[in-house]
């Protein structure tokens, strides 16, 4: 009875540490393509200002 039990804790903590272990994956993967995404934007913003300011000077 008392290893029925402990087996059961144990099946437990490991579908909770399954599910965060997904939880985190599908995190790291949110967050990459959104730092990618929006560094991309800044970095086209920063490009498209830059080359305005330049475009001035030498006009």
């Amino acid at each position: 009875m008392i290893q029925e039990k402990k087996e059961e804790i144990i099946k437990k903590k490991n579908r909770n540490k399954r599910g965060f272990n997904q939880l985190d994956r599908h995190l790291y993967n949110l967050f990459d393509f959104l730092i990618i995404r929006v560094g991309f934007i800044f970095f086209d913003t920063f490009i498209n200002i830059l080359s305005a300011k330049l475009e001035i000077i030498f006009n």
